[in-house]
């Protein structure tokens, strides 16, 4: 037995003087104890005494505790996904990524307004009020209107304005504000499409908890652990909603299947020292998925013993000893 937790019982052992005999439970994986007195895999054969202690990702959980002796924490482990990986966005997308919908939202309706503003000074000052009320003033309107637009928008794209503007106060003010609208404006767009331009930008990424929680993608893995049931209790939707995408399987094969979708993310354990754990061996689906940068859940791993086991003080001193000499690895 490798790993943390049997270096840690293979060094118990050995302190106690105790004959071991490994036992791998390859049919149920971890199993499950029920309240009915339902029992299988791993955790049933603890529960029925046919094995001392069971080792290997037992999450120190409130409903464990009910049906086990469970030793104190040998390590933290966090609980991410495998998730399918980003798409670079399409090249003639790119432009439109420097700001974000509410702020083209804001510049598209500042843009209609200083429009109509300035068409609205226009008329005023050039006392075209009277005209309109004929054809031919509503063809001059219409006219006026479009050499406005113009104007705006060359002003926005930091041309040359050929419209002649009238000079009046109100006129001054609204040209200096569509000035420095527009400078700031076109500064910041350069600027932001500079830093777009030299990093690569993708779409659909899942890279943080807040990320795979407003995703709609499936995911899963081998049985059905114990913190997901909180989520199930959980008042936050997010939260729910993500349990209730969580599949749960009984062998490696329909897992495997699923990852060929790209549209499905494997729950696999975030060990010590930069390590991981994976359910089972993964090659041609490697290719399409990425790790998650956060945890999704956070829990400490224990060994599992039955009710009352005269191992457990021994077992826990000597987790104990190992914490206090900095061992343990968290």
């Amino acid at each position: 037995m490798t790993g943390m937790e049997g270096e840690i019982l293979n060094e118990f052992f050995k302190k106690h003087n105790v004959t071991k005999k490994f036992w791998l439970v390859q049919k149920d994986y971890w199993g499950d104890v029920f309240d009915n007195g339902t029992v299988y895999g791993l955790r049933g054969d603890v529960y029925r005494d046919n094995v001392d202690i069971g080792v290997a990702a037992h999450y120190s959980t409130d409903r464990m505790y009910r049906f086990f002796g469970l030793s104190i924490p040998t390590l933290r482990v966090g609980l991410t996904c495998l998730v399918p990986a980003p798409k670079l966005v399409a090249a003639w997308l790119t432009p439109v990524y420097v700001y974000s919908i509410c702020t083209w939202q804001a510049i598209f309706f500042g843009y209609v307004a200083i429009i109509l503003c300035t068409h609205y000074i226009n008329i005023l000052i050039t006392k075209y009020r009277l005209k309109y009320a004929s054809l031919m003033g509503n063809r001059l309107l219409i006219r006026k209107f479009g050499r406005d637009l113009l104007g705006v928008i060359q002003i926005f794209f930091t041309d040359n304005i050929k419209v002649p503007v009238p000079s009046r106060n109100s006129a001054a003010i609204i040209m200096m504000t569509m000035y420095f609208f527009a400078f700031f404006l076109t500064r910041i767009y350069e600027s932001g499409l500079a830093t777009i331009m030299t990093l690569p930008w993708y779409e659909n990424s899942i890279e943080t908890r807040e990320d795979f929680l407003n995703s709609n993608i499936n995911w899963g893995a081998i049985q059905v652990a114990d913190w997901i049931n909180y989520w199930k209790l959980d008042n936050e939707t997010l939260l729910q909603n993500a349990y209730n995408r969580y599949i749960a399987t009984s062998s490696e094969t329909p897992l495997k299947e699923y990852l060929k979708t790209n549209n499905f993310g494997l729950m696999i354990e975030r060990l010590p020292q930069h390590k991981y754990h994976f359910p089972f061996s993964l090659n041609n689906e490697i290719k399409n998925l990425q790790l998650m940068k956060e945890d999704l859940h956070r829990e400490y791993s224990v060994f599992l013993l039955r009710k009352s086991s005269v191992l457990l003080p021994s077992l826990n001193d000597f987790i104990y000893r190992i914490n206090e000499a900095g061992s343990r690895c968290t």
